[in-house]
């Protein structure tokens, strides 16, 4: 199959409405599951922070872990759904397999836990597209996916014979 893949600035820009919509989603999860209040302390909010952090280290990952989820949980839920994400809509992206189709609910199922995973490793999925020729990203190599910026459907164009006559 020969597709020309979305430029990366546009994948970047969906990318951003998506982040900012999951982002509200996100602060309310941390904010419905947050261990407690942050210590009353003489120094600025900062150096506060950073102090109630050293005390108790593991308190960042339950934040982290709603990023994982929220983040796969929005895209599984439109992938599942057969439809692109708000991002990708705004900025007319569309999500192909290898067959030129949106895919089926157990494909998009597994490009979303990919997606997921090539998030963790401080975006290295996405920056992989840095690098690659196509400009996909790891995510859309291994799970066989493309993100394409499909051109305007063209109006056919009747054909005529040399003799048939034109009138206006």
């Amino acid at each position: 199959m020969q597709v020309t893949t979305a430029p990366s600035w546009r994948r970047g820009l969906a990318g951003v409405v998506d982040v900012a919509l999951c982002a509200v989603a996100w602060a309310l999860l941390v904010w419905l599951t947050w261990p407690g209040d942050l210590p009353e302390l003489p120094w600025n909010w900062l150096d506060t922070y950073v102090d109630w952090f050293n005390a108790q280290p593991t308190v960042l990952f339950v934040p982290m872990a709603w990023v994982l989820v929220v983040g796969f949980g929005y895209n599984l839920a439109f992938n599942l759904r057969g439809q692109e994400t708000p991002g990708k809509r705004l900025l007319k992206l569309r999500t192909i397999n290898a067959d030129g189709e949106f895919p089926a609910p157990r494909h998009a199922a597994g490009y979303a836990s990919l997606r997921a995973l090539s998030t963790v490793p401080l975006l290295a999925g996405h920056l992989w597209a840095l690098a690659d020729p196509a400009r996909r990203t790891l995510h859309d190599r291994l799970g066989r996916i493309w993100i394409i910026c499909p051109t305007p459907a063209t109006r056919p164009v009747p054909e005529t014979s040399p003799g048939d006559a034109i009138t206006a």
